[in-house]
């Protein structure tokens, strides 16, 4: 995605001309707005991957903390004396 990005925002750069600076301006806006999209883009794909990394982490805990239960010696109950 952001090769694709640069490849389109390469090019147009150096499609600019050097004549009019409101012309340039104006070819800038719809680089702009492609960027705002794949920044868009990325901070879903972000939250996306941060929600699964979050169930997995969760879920390697619990297991983390079942094995350091099976681990641990057993006392024996006492019966109050």
């Amino acid at each position: 995605m952001i090769n694709q990005f640069e490849s389109k925002w390469n090019a147009r750069l150096s499609s600019l001309t050097a004549s009019s600076t409101n012309a340039n301006v104006d070819q800038l806006v719809p680089i702009f707005k492609e960027l705002s999209m794949v920044c868009q883009q990325f901070n879903q794909q972000n939250a996306q991957v941060q929600k699964q990394l979050g169930a997995l982490v969760h879920r390697v805990k619990d297991i983390q903390m079942k094995l350091n239960e099976e681990q641990q010696p057993q006392l024996p109950i006492q019966n109050g004396h």
